[in-house]
């Protein structure tokens, strides 16, 4: 039989809604299993039979058992509360409004001489909500908090048929038998007893209760299998619990108190106490009240979760309780979708079209996104704490260090690349990378360059920022690579490693290469290519990105860069959705893109920004020309600094002062430039072109060798007759390089 779907189009206000149900949905609830979990829905729709439930909804005591038995509960010294822990009960989603707050010296007292909540060693289940207003310590036994006790007011605990204590406080001490945690106690862990008549036994659990928000606590004991199970906020540890036999008691259920064998009240609970339910055997936590599971809240005799799992209802927020029963408290626009599934970009709690109906918001574009949320946001991606105790060089000198980032909301665009240089000099360049990783495994096998750059190490005791041009990294949780290529001297050291951090392993890569290092293919010819936790130990290099959104704030002024634009408030010469002066570095009222289409700004590294906007970091020598530009034609050693640089940092020596390294002038390599070779009389320089003359000689060439035999002798042959004198010669052709014979063999 086919199952119909009646879809609700209209929010009816103050009135009820009656579901009409046919077909198969009309007797779904009925000899039926739609969940798979054993239980007729009959059985699971109606959930357990509480043997006694008290709601604390009274505005003063006495308090109701909403239970089928109606026992009452009598009160000393407490209070109602608006303060509750949920304005909807999950699993039977009755409306909550009151708790009961017992003040630190109340209790309630709930006659049972006909034994109704005697379990005797029965399977039972208790539960409920409680919010202490302190906690305990292991200093007394005054430290401890009970929620309820089963036994005669005037009798020893002995006579407990149970007692559940939300905080242990101080050691029970001469317990007959004693289960769970054993050892380094708080006084805050969960506990149930139980009386033997002549004796008392306990279960501790390691759960425990750490602050004075509200808790849902239960404890389940199995009988049969001779465990508790204890619970609290959805989480349950099962303990053995098979100690001697149970006390049964007709004295009365004591709720948020204690009695000693005078009578005497004490070990309250100081807070307060809300939905507090007995049932007897073993509940499954699904039919607990903090669950959400196998609740009709809509009425219509199916299961939630089989009307979820059908697809009758849906459940956008996956809690568990279909859309419609959210939508009469969370729907501020109408539109039949509960408010946390609506987009809420500003994350206020409130969707975006509400705050923007309201006013919370403004929508300058009238695009339906709050304004807020289309401002620049920069976002600084790092694992790094700020400072490094190691530097790193490959064992190879072509070396790369890269961090992999993920895209964050409203942040693809990489504009910055923050470094803590390692040990290295003054006026090193290095060329910087931003690299996409195309089939996001977050490995940069793979990894293909979406922009470079030419920067110079400037200084080496704080963090460099080199300026990006916006570089779309992607999507909303893409991975991407920022980093570094150079080729390193053995006295390099230059990528500075965290070490003292929480390490992030799998997120920071070295490579190391004999040959240069392809920025789009960084494995080729890779000696060294790894995660550094592979390659060294689990840190992050001090490597960062920044990142910012698209057509946001670049002013910052708080008005989405369209609206500054459109409303006329800044100006847009070049019509590419930036205000202009965000595109003017510096600061001279002209487009950087204008000024350097007409000449006016220099660009030699055509790299789209004004040469002398990036002097600060690309210009070591201060002579006006940028370092990347200059490099190909003054670095004589090859080292990748200007030579100019290298002299003025110390790196490299100069000792004849003419501008030029010295390790560039000692062609012989004896430690002593040419010039002074050749003044000294050390080398000779016959041409007299500054260049000592053994330099100049070159390497000899081969040796050609001219030869029939195989190199072995194989016999010894004598002349016959008196001969006293004679000669044997081979006859060769002369070759080209063999001109010249130096020596016979």
């Amino acid at each position: 039989m086919p199952i119909f779907r009646f879809d609700l189009c209209a929010r009816l206000w103050g009135a009820s809604i009656v579901f009409l149900l046919i077909g198969q949905l009309a007797t779904a609830a009925h000899g039926q299993d739609c969940n798979g979990n054993g239980v007729n829905d009959a059985a699971d729709l109606a959930g357990p039979v509480a043997r006694a439930y008290w709601r604390f909804e009274e505005a003063s005591g006495p308090y109701l058992d909403s239970g089928p038995i109606g026992l009452i509960g009598v009160t000393t010294a407490t209070d109602a509360s608006p303060a509750v822990p949920v304005l909807r009960v999950p699993r039977t989603t009755a409306d909550n409004f009151l708790s009961c707050d017992l003040g630190g010296a109340g209790s309630i007292t709930v006659q049972d001489s006909q034994g109704h909540l005697r379990f005797a060693g029965t399977s039972f289940t208790i539960e409920a909500w409680v919010r202490l207003e302190t906690l305990a310590t292991t200093s007394s036994p005054n430290q401890r908090q009970y929620l309820v006790q089963k036994k005669a007011l005037n009798v020893a605990d002995s006579g407990l048929d149970y007692a559940i204590i939300v905080q242990r406080g101080a050691e029970y001490t001469g317990l007959v038998a004693d289960f769970g945690k054993n050892g380094e106690f708080t006084g805050r862990e969960l506990m149930v007893l139980f009386g033997t008549g002549s004796g008392v036994w306990a279960v501790t659990s390691h759960f425990q209760i750490t602050d004075t928000n509200w808790h849902h606590i239960t404890v389940t004991h199995d009988a049969a299998a001779r465990t508790v199970r204890f619970g609290l906020d959805g989480n349950f540890e099962t303990l053995d619990a098979s100690g001697p036999s149970h006390f049964a008691s007709t004295g009365p259920l004591l709720i948020g108190a204690h009695t000693n064998a005078a009578g005497a009240y004490n070990q309250f609970l100081r807070g307060a106490v809300d939905e507090l339910r007995i049932t007897a055997g073993v509940i499954d936590p699904k039919q607990l009240l903090r669950s959400h599971a196998m609740a009709d809240c809509n009425n219509n005799r199916v299961l939630d979760e089989c009307d979820i799992a059908s697809g009758l209802s849906n459940d956008c927020d996956g809690d568990g309780q279909p859309d419609e029963c959210q939508i009469f408290d969370d729907d501020c626009n109408k539109n039949g979708i509960p408010d946390q599934c609506d987009p809420d970009c500003n994350a206020n709690g409130i969707p975006d079209d509400c705050d923007i109906a309201t006013g919370t918001s403004g929508d300058c574009q009238s695009d339906g996104v709050p304004d807020e949320c289309q401002l620049q946001r920069i976002r600084e991606l790092k694992y790094d704490n700020g400072w490094a105790r190691i530097a790193w060089r490959a064992d190879e000198p072509y070396m790369a260090w890269l961090n992999r980032f993920n895209v964050v909301d409203g942040a693809q665009f990489v504009d910055g690349i923050e470094v803590l240089w390692g040990i290295m000099p003054i006026g090193t360049q290095v060329q910087a990378f931003v690299w996409s990783d195309p089939n996001g495994d977050g490995n940069p096998y793979d990894a293909t360059v979406l922009w470079s750059g030419t920067s110079t190490v400037a200084q080496t005791d704080t963090l460099s920022l080199i300026e990006v041009p916006a570089v779309d990294v992607g999507d909303t949780g893409a991975s991407f690579f920022v980093g570094f290529i150079m080729e390193a001297t053995t006295e390099m050291f230059p990528a500075a490693l965290d070490i003292d951090g929480v390490p992030v392993p799998d997120r920071s890569w070295g490579i190391g290469s004999f040959s240069p290092i392809d920025p789009n293919n960084l494995p080729a010819n890779a000696v060294e290519y790894g995660t550094i936790n592979n390659l060294l130990f689990g840190n992050t290099w001090v490597l960062r990105a920044r990142t910012r959104g698209l057509g946001t704030d670049c002013n910052a002024n708080g008005v989405p860069d369209a609206c500054d634009i459109t409303g006329g408030l800044v100006a847009d010469a070049d019509r590419n959705g930036i205000p202009d002066l965000c595109e003017d570095c510096n600061a001279n009222g002209i487009v950087d893109g204008f000024e350097i289409a007409d000449g006016s700004s220099a660009d030699q590294n055509a790299d789209g920004v004004p040469d002398s906007c990036q002097l600060a970091s690309n210009d070591c020598d201060a002579n006006g020309i940028p370092d990347d530009v200059a490099l190909p034609n003054a670095d004589c050693n090859g080292n990748g600094i200007l030579d100019t640089c290298d002299i003025v940092s110390g790196f490299v020596f100069d000792i004849n002062a003419n501008g030029i390294p010295d390790d560039c002038e000692d062609c012989n390599g004896n430690g002593t430039v040419d010039p002074v070779d050749i003044k000294l009389g050390l080398s000779v320089d016959c041409n007299e072109d500054g260049i000592p003359d053994e330099c100049q000689f070159g390497a000899p060439a081969d040796p050609v060798r001219y030869a029939y035999d195989d190199g072995v002798q194989e016999a010894n042959i004598n002349f016959v007759g008196a001969v006293l004198e004679f000669a044997w010669m081979n006859r060769f052709t002369v070759v080209e390089g063999g001109e010249v014979i130096t020596a016979v063999e």
